[in-house]
């Protein structure tokens, strides 16, 4: 039994609490620690712009990668339609080829450019 300021514990009482309270020490101890290295390696700005070349770098060549994933597949598609397109049909000559529908008619590109504000001046 020991007693300290009027409260009575046994010893496996008091020695639970110290232990305890080393414990809470050490655990305390390395979160100021973590927290202050954190601060000092967001402060540093040669870390910082290399962090940021290095992100950049790396998500740039993700998206190249599969955009050209993409264009290669695209281009597969396009020239089997392209090799169909091509075949003699021999059973119906009559068939018609695909043709867009009337309603989005070609459209002169000078006369949109004309159209637009793209090439007006700028005037205050």
């Amino acid at each position: 039994m020991i007693a300290r300021n009027g409260k009575i514990w046994t010893e496996r009482e008091y020695f639970d609490k110290f232990l305890d309270a080393m414990t809470l020490d050490i655990l305390v101890n390395q979160y100021f620690n973590i927290r202050d290295l954190r601060k000092l390696t967001e402060d540093n700005k040669a870390l910082k712009h290399f962090h940021e070349d290095v992100v950049t770098d790396v998500m740039t060549n993700a998206l190249v990668s599969e955009l050209a994933e993409q264009l290669d597949e695209d281009m597969e598609d396009l020239h089997e339609y392209e090799t169909e397109l091509d075949k003699p049909d021999d059973n119906d000559e009559d068939t018609q080829r695909y043709s867009p529908p009337p309603s989005f008619p070609p459209v002169d590109l000078g006369q949109w450019m004309g159209k637009s504000n793209l090439l007006k001046p700028y005037d205050k």
